[in-house]
């Protein structure tokens, strides 16, 4: 049995991780490619509504895509044509998934104008409709949200559908747009100046402070919300909050005229909360919803789920593999520094292979690659993506997913710093682009807090190497997950060597004993020979105080009841007349 002897500072970070924040750096780890250039260089420019979607893998079966099928209503550039479709990176065949960050994600009803390119790849051509792929990833979709008569991407928003924004279109191909069928959308644009009726009203909500894509249940108060079950639109992360992402029918658990309990999605952020009665009336929240940090979520049968990762290398962990160039530039130590960072905050158990590889792009073939993109370039303007690849099973009527594999690729045209001093005006960071998407292989999704790592934009010409208090908590709770609750027969993850949550690192004193460790009995016992324990202090794995007691009398050996807490990894502060020790346990 290993401890240590600590002081209260010390405690402190370990338990709450205080670390210093700094802004970042570049939107969505891609950087903008204007409207005028992408309509300029694109050879399709629709305006649409995606209609039905499927997921399959490619003939070589090295990576899932998704089929989109696009009706389409006008035409601003290119062929003339009812119908076309957009392939998209990522999706979900059976028990098998991929999730891709910056890759464009689109939902049967998303409606706005795509910008677009042929696909060069024949084997996606179908049923002779046109194939196309998105000229520049996420940002070449530029969404509608008719009620609000504002359409945005990840970088810009347009108040003004058919004015401003079509004139803008329009001012880059120098013609009309074609219509090919009328819009319903079009009805349901509203009149920004036009008074809007006063249902429904948002009062308050049961927690103003919150997470997202971690199961929790939010309860909405007010009034006129109806009685029928519409939809509960959140922030939406991946578009700054500039529009609102839609719950599913699944995710919302209750719904009367006066409260609505609904499950908070992937997607959500900070920013207020819309509610859409039966009516097709929308009511905003005049506060804001705190969302510290969000998870990602994988979608199978219209139900999310969430992930967790597994003892992937028969060694307790993870272990990315460089490809040969990569290993040999400059990038390797940034790359290292960005690894550990989530390693020692989170716990999560990642190691980097002393043999390099020849791989050189994301491929399911059993290679945890890292890599530049020189021989699959990626779309314009997208500095870095990682690709996270999971399996799934059912259980009780469920199914968990775990991550299998993970690629992560980088741009090599760009002009990177790759040294410990912040870049220069022309350069990016190599390791703030790392960091988050290294954040993205723990698992976490987007946010709207600058102070965050994994904050959906990122200020220019700054650096953002340091996990926020929150990036870590999200990690933190990921990681309790995957080394606890074991799936599809997998073994559990461990924790990493130099994390602060190891007890690798922790030596503890011979004469005290916490047992039974794991707990099953909802009963802990913490035994001592010879000190005298003062006080006892439980935190969850978020950091959270969930039970504190003063000592009173001083019993060689103090029970405790913890059938109430739920399942994870917790950590006792154990205050004695001599000093302050730290455990780990895991309740079952």
């Amino acid at each position: 049995m290993k401890t240590i002897k600590t002081n209260r500072f010390v405690f402190a970070l370990l338990v709450f991780f205080i670390l210093f924040t700094s802004p970042i750096m570049a939107q969505e780890l891609i950087i903008e490619i204007p409207l005028k250039e992408q309509v300029s260089k694109a050879s399709q420019v629709v305006e649409g509504e995606v209609i039905n979607s499927y997921a399959f893998w490619d003939q070589a079966q090295k990576n899932i895509y998704t089929r989109h099928r696009v009706r389409v209503y006008k035409v601003f550039k290119g062929s003339n044509s009812s119908e076309l479709d957009v392939i998209t990176l990522g999706g979900t065949v059976g028990l098998e998934a991929e999730v891709v960050s910056n890759a464009l994600d689109l939902e049967i009803g998303d409606h706005g104008v795509f910008i677009l390119n042929e696909s060069s790849n024949s084997e996606f051509n179908n049923d002779g409709i046109a194939t196309y792929m998105p000229y520049s990833n996420i940002q070449s979709f530029y969404k509608y949200a008719p009620e609000l008569n504002r359409v945005a991407n990840t970088f810009k928003s347009f108040s003004g559908i058919s004015t401003n924004f079509y004139e803008d279109i329009k001012s880059v191909t120098g013609s009309e747009f074609i219509q090919v069928e009328e819009s319903p959308l079009e009805e349901n644009i509203i009149d920004p100046n036009r008074v809007q009726p006063s249902t429904p009203v948002i009062s308050s909500f049961s927690s103003n402070n919150t997470t997202a894509g971690t199961k929790t249940i939010l309860t909405i108060n007010g009034s006129g919300f109806g009685t029928e079950m519409p939809t509960v639109g959140f922030s939406d992360a991946n578009y700054g909050g500039a529009l609102y992402y839609d719950v599913s029918s699944a995710q919302i658990i209750s719904w009367n005229d006066t409260s609505i309990q609904v499950e908070i999605p992937d997607r959500a952020g900070t920013g207020t909360v819309k509610v859409t009665n039966s009516e097709s009336q929308s009511g905003y929240s005049s506060t804001n919803l705190i969302v510290d940090f969000a998870q990602i979520n994988l979608d199978y049968n219209n139900i999310a789920y969430q992930t967790q990762h597994i003892d992937s290398n028969n060694s307790g962990g993870f272990t990315w593999q460089m490809n040969t160039d990569f290993y040999n530039s400059n990038a390797a130590e940034p790359f290292n520094n960005a690894l550990e960072s989530w390693s020692c905050e989170s716990g999560i158990n990642w190691d980097v292979s002393s043999n390099t590889t020849t791989a050189n792009s994301a491929a399911d073939d059993g290679i945890n690659v890292v890599t530049f993109d020189d021989a699959s370039p990626l779309p314009p303007g997208v500095l870095g993506r990682c690709t996270s690849r999971y399996s799934g099973c059912p259980f009780n009527g469920e199914v968990k997913w775990f991550v299998d594999e993970m690629d992560i690729v980088f741009n090599h045209a760009v002009n990177w710093n790759f040294t410990s001093n912040p870049p220069a005006s022309n350069e990016i960071d190599f390791e703030s682009v790392a960091v988050h998407e290294l954040g993205h292989g723990q698992q976490l999704g987007h946010v709207i807090n600058d102070s965050e790592v994994m904050h959906f934009s990122m200020a220019a010409n700054t650096v953002s190497r340091t996990l926020s208090e929150n990036d870590i908590d999200g990690a933190n709770d990921v990681h309790s997950r995957s080394n606890s609750q074991q799936i599809c027969g997998q073994n559990l993850m461990e924790n990493s060597s130099c994390s602060t949550l190891s007890t690798t690192d922790v030596v503890y004193l011979e004469d005290i004993s916490v047992y039974p460790n794991p707990v099953s009995s909802g009963i802990l016992n913490i035994k001592t020979e010879t000190q005298i324990i003062t006080n006892i202090t439980i935190y969850n794995a978020l950091g959270k105080k969930v039970l504190t007691k003063k000592m009173t009398s001083h019993s060689n050996v103090n029970q405790f009841d913890v059938s109430l807490f739920t399942v994870g990894l917790y950590l006792i502060e154990i205050k004695t007349d001599q000093e302050i020790i730290i455990k780990k346990i895991l309740i079952k």
